[in-house]
């Protein structure tokens, strides 16, 4: 699998989009939703490395992408795996309607003339909901 890379200097942004199950029900209250990836090289940066995830907007008349609804991790030099807590708000906000799935970007929190990198693979996204009783 390619490896996706998030870094500094250059700003590099990797791009992520899950298919939702359809077994997902509209009205289902998205509990969590945790993004894991491995590491495969630690990459460049001395003890660790903040990213923001956030979720993909893009304007369907001009093709233009925006970000909203993020959350701020920081990657440690010399990990091996990546896991994060994306919130189930982006999730939900899929699942009800409210915004199309477009995907989720991971890109570095803060810009640096400093050429830093962490290169991810084999990404996946787990997602927990819930039914309103008697709507299964």
């Amino acid at each position: 699998a390619a490896a996706l890379t998030v870094g500094t200097g250059f700003l590099y942004s990797t791009f992520l989009k899950f298919s939702l199950p359809d077994s997902i029900p509209k009205r289902a209250t998205i509990n969590s939703a945790r993004l894991e990836a491995e590491v495969v090289q630690p990459g460049t940066f001395p003890a660790s490395m903040l990213v923001s995830i956030d979720r993909l907007v893009i304007d369907p008349a001009t093709k233009d992408s925006t970000y909203a609804q993020g959350v701020l991790e920081q990657i440690l030099a010399g990990s091996t795996s990546f896991a994060s807590n994306i919130g189930p708000f982006i999730v939900q906000a899929w699942t009800s309607g409210q915004a199309t799935n477009d995907g989720i970007v991971i890109r570095p929190a803060t810009s640096s003339d400093l050429l830093a990198w962490i290169s991810l693979r084999n990404p996946s996204l787990t997602i927990t909901y819930s039914v309103p009783p008697g709507t299964e």
